[in-house]
């Protein structure tokens, strides 16, 4: 086979299916490497960092547009035939998953040092390389290939969309370094067996096989290399061991959502420090939670007065016995125990982590005397959200203690930050499933925005339920973090004032309502006021922070900032600002700056210094391809979110929503093809369906909440389908237009949709949190129809 920029031309690969396995191949593993990259920097990195990589790394598949344009006579072209860029991802791949992931590079370093910047700069530019030879490979089967375009993009599409199910089946039982070197392996399998019989492809591929299984011979090694950042409690925790103190690492299990790490210390003589000797919970290196070891939760403990405050408020206003709970969030077991220790007769542990879930009825069982196999408690692995607003069960108690995990979620970094446990429409579910005395009992970490955002979301709630005094439904209290509970009843006078002196007399605060013994926090105090006066909305105005209350079309819980106030970002030193508040903005409209210099150095610049092709209507047809890339990325990113509450957990949003929107767009580019479906009418009836998904797809979704699992994905299915066919047909469409006029055309608009797809991506969610997704949406339907008018303008004939 000719190695060289052009395509080969020998027998084996004058049909499609060279072209089509390489298409598959490439779109599967560099989503597959997308994926599992997420989960090894959600462990190396805070989430906000994950966000900003995986960003910039696929920006290499614009670039790899670029340089394609300068035409298959180039130097690089030359150099770099399918053969040689495979083996470059390869190397780059395990390079920037594997290597990158065993330096420790922490936030809290990079404004007083300057090598550690320098690595943070190293890590992304090493990211974005195997995006690069991907995006290389599969811009050149385009551009070569670009009568049948249709057929190609159907398997790119469908080989991306497999990948997602891939990813959910096999992260568990194989990790995530396996999963890096079938990436790798899918990449070099087809060009080099293809030209089998050249001596240097059988060279290279018995050198890559060698490769790829030592380095899975390897695994555990590489996998416990790959470390926490220094700030992140993995490593905080046991800052203070001592030379005779040994450290244990006792369990690390990957999963679709997060690594999960089980670790303690055995402690040398005469040392005691019980939280280190504790078996702990680690999700992503941070978010830990101890497992409840014994067997203590079975005594019922005398009344003491230290015992009654923070997240175990409720349990003060609860009979000796009482009915039922709902714990969302298992975790370790701890507030599991607690329920059942203050007299809760049965309990439901709803548990999201499919890992945690499993440690606490396998691995750990025993180690709680089967706590969560005992009479009474009935064990979920579920999304909490969708778990109550499914259940008919009302509680006598339902509590979430600092349910968060600030880690990127699967949808590959895109999606930064948003929870649906803190929203109007949550706190609507958690009260409406309460029982006539029933108490919702939140605890999360005391913080100046976070703790009255919270306040106001659930002071908001009971108003919409029609309490028209809100204020005497809660009450907040708590030392080093805050607990919020809410009862339908109003706390009587007197419970107030005892339950107030009891606080005071366990050292702790209570926060609201006014009680002799302590302040009230001021800020929430002015906005019960400011609500009574109805001054609200210019109250929140105000403010240097936003503490508005979320709903699910912008569920930013933890989003805290304001434009007018982005410098404060520069500023924070607080670790907690890192991870919350400030550092999202920051990384957000950082990430704009950065993406938009980079598009404009290493891919306009570049391409002014080359003559357009002449391609009749050259800027339409920019402008056309970069609506394609916004537009597609706005949908998929809201119809993951429109459809995470229904599927009940964000690993089956992943494999039901996305790995069907990219398939059945990979059907309707075939149909497309075959039929020769008329695009301008398509992209027509395609705007009509995006409204139904911004206002129809919700009173859907909230109507099907109570339908089994197995109906739940069909529909979500059926649903996704009809706008997915259409959406996969305008962008083949286009190239095969703009291929009649020169190849080098097809790597113009390769590279511009690529690299409108990243700032679709950051865009997006920028709307998303100052606007609504319900307005992504819009936004996205507004770019198809100036798509479609774009289209009709520059090719008549196909249109």
């Amino acid at each position: 086979m000719a190695e060289s920029g052009h395509p080969e031309k020998s027998s084996a690969t004058q049909s499609l299916l060279y072209p089509m396995a390489v298409s598959f191949t490439v779109a599967m593993a560099t989503l597959l490497l997308q994926l599992v990259q997420t989960r090894i920097y959600s462990v190396v990195f805070w989430n906000h960092l994950v966000y900003f990589i995986i960003s910039v790394a696929l920006l290499g598949f614009g670039i790899s547009g670029t340089w394609l344009a300068f035409g298959p006579d180039s130097r690089l072209a030359r150099l770099l035939s399918l053969r040689n860029a495979a083996i470059c991802f390869v190397v780059t791949a395990l390079v920037s998953s594997l290597l990158v992931s065993q330096i420790s590079i922490s936030i809290a370093w990079l404004g007083a040092s300057f090598p550690r910047t320098v690595q943070l700069i190293l890590a992304y530019s090493t990211a974005l390389l195997p995006y690069f030879f991907g995006g290389w490979m599969l811009g050149s089967v385009f551009r070569d290939y670009a009568a049948r375009i249709h057929i190609l993009y159907f398997a790119d599409l469908v080989g991306a969309g497999l990948a997602c199910l891939m990813f959910l089946l096999m992260i568990g039982p194989l990790g995530a370094i396996h999963l890096v070197l079938i990436t790798c392996a899918l990449v070099a399998i087809p060009p080099l067996v293809n030209g089998i019989r050249n001596t240097s492809n059988k060279v290279a591929l018995v050198g890559i096989t060698i490769t790829l299984v030592g380095l899975g011979a390897f695994e555990s090694k590489i996998n416990a290399g790959i470390q926490p950042e220094p700030t992140k409690a993995f490593s905080l925790m046991y800052e203070s061991l001592e030379p005779g103190d040994t450290k244990n690492w006792e369990f690390s299990e990957w999963n679709s959502i997060s690594r999960i790490d089980v670790a303690s210390a055995e402690l040398g003589p005469d040392r005691e420090q019980p939280q280190l000797e504790q078996k702990v919970v680690f999700i992503d290196g941070d978010a830990w939670t101890g497992i409840a070891e014994g067997e203590w939760w079975k005594q019922r403990p005398e009344r003491d007065v230290a015992r009654w405050t923070d997240y175990l408020g409720p349990y003060y206003f609860t009979e000796p016995t009482f009915d039922s709970a709902l714990i969302i969030g298992t975790g370790g077991g701890g507030d599991v125990a607690h329920a059942l220790q203050f007299g809760a007769q049965s309990v439901d542990a709803v548990e999201i982590n499919p890992t945690t879930y499993r440690l606490l009825l396998e691995e750990y069982l025993e180690a709680n005397d089967r706590l969560l196999d005992s009479p009474g408690v009935r064990a979920y692995n579920e999304e909490g959200r969708s778990f109550v607003a499914r259940t008919d069960q009302l509680y006598d108690v339902i509590t979430m203690t600092g349910i968060d995990t600030f880690a990127a979620i699967n949808s590959g970094a895109y999606v930064l930050s948003e929870n649906y446990l803190y929203t109007l429409e949550a706190m609507h579910d958690y009260l409406s499933h309460l029982t006539d005395d029933g108490i919702l009992n939140i605890t999360r970490w005391l913080h100046h925005a976070e703790t009255p955002r919270l306040f106001v979301v659930c002071y908001e709630t009971l108003l919409r339920l029609g309490i028209e005094d809100p204020g005497k439904h809660i009450i907040v209290q708590g030392s080093d973090r805050a607990t919020i509970m809410i009862k339908m009843k109003p706390f009587s006078p007197e419970e107030i004032r005892e339950y107030g002196d009891h606080v005071a007399a366990a050292g702790a605060q209570m926060y609201y309502p006014e009680h002799a013994a302590h302040t009230v926090n001021p800020l929430i105090e002015d906005y019960v006021q400011a609500r009574a006066n109805g001054t609200q909305d210019q109250f929140f105005d105000d403010l240097d922070y936003d503490i508005t209350p979320v709903s699910d079309d912008s569920p930013f819980f933890f989003h805290f900032d304001k434009p007018r106030t982005l410098y404060k970002a520069l500023t924070g030193q607080d670790i907690a600002d890192f991870v919350r508040g400030q550092w999202p903005s920051f990384t957000l409209f950082t990430l704009l700056g950065f993406t938009f210099i980079a598009v404009v150095i290493f891919m306009l610049v570049p391409l002014m210094r080359r003559s357009h092709p002449r391609v009749p209507g050259f800027a339409r047809w920019l402008a056309y391809f970069t609506c394609l890339g916004v537009s597609f990325i706005f949908i998929e990113i809201a119809m993951m979110q429109r459809f995470a509450l229904l599927l009940g957990h964000p690993a089956r949003s992943l494999a039901v929503v996305l790995s069907s929107l990219l398939i059945f767009a990979g059907i309707g580019s075939m149909l497309r093809g075959a039929l020769n479906v008329n695009l301008t009418r398509a992209l027509g009836v395609l705007a009509v369906m995006l409204l139904l998904v911004a206002y129809v797809y919700p009173v859907i979704i909230e109507a099907a909440l109570g339908l089994s699992l197995f109906a739940r994905s069909l529909l979500t299915i059926a649903l996704v389908a009809p706008p997915a066919l259409i959406m996969g047909m305008p962008f083949p469409s286009g190239l095969q237009s703009v291929s009649r006029h020169g190849s080098d055309s097809v790597a113009w608009m390769w590279g511009v949709n690529g690299g409108s797809t990243v700032l679709g991506s950051i865009l997006a969610i920028i709307i998303a949190i100052w606007g609504s997704f319900t307005l992504v949406i819009l936004t996205a339907t507004a770019g198809y129809l100036l798509a479609l008018v774009l289209f009709a303008s520059l090719d008549r004939k196909a249109a």
